[in-house]
């Protein structure tokens, strides 16, 4: 699939692992893997366990950038679209968040509580 490699290290004794993620990992809420995209085969999302295997396939199309806030994982359905999408951490209910927002890079978003904050170019000056 393709990806990116990480380090895990045990907070309690220091030892390290290497493990292959798919590319643009983020960790999940509950600790126990990782969303990520992949290339080869295709541009979903997935999710992946701690030791890198696909536990399961989240998007039914394109997904990259995820973030996971509350029990939705939230990303962009590909780079040429200026998009946010959501789906239910248990791959259902797929929906755009926000469309079309601009001239923004991949991961200069973020989800927070009250909404969605990203930095946007403005004629070569960064806005939040």
């Amino acid at each position: 699939m393709g990806g990116k490699n990480i380090d895990l290290i045990n907070a309690s004794d220091g030892a390290s692992e290497t493990i292959t993620l798919g590319n643009n990992p983020s960790w999940a809420l509950n600790g126990q893997g990782f969303y990520a995209s992949t290339f080869i085969p295709d541009l979903k999302l997935y999710l992946f366990s701690k030791g890198g295997k696909v536990v399961k396939q989240i998007t039914k199309d394109t997904g990259m950038y995820a973030q996971q806030y509350g029990n939705y994982i939230y990303y962009m359905k590909h780079y040429s679209q200026r998009d946010i999408w959501r789906v239910s951490v248990d791959g259902t209910n797929e929906e755009p968040v926000i469309q079309d927002f601009g001239d923004i890079g991949g991961k200069a978003w973020d989800v927070v509580s009250n909404g969605i904050y990203f930095k946007r170019n403005n004629n070569g000056n960064p806005l939040i």
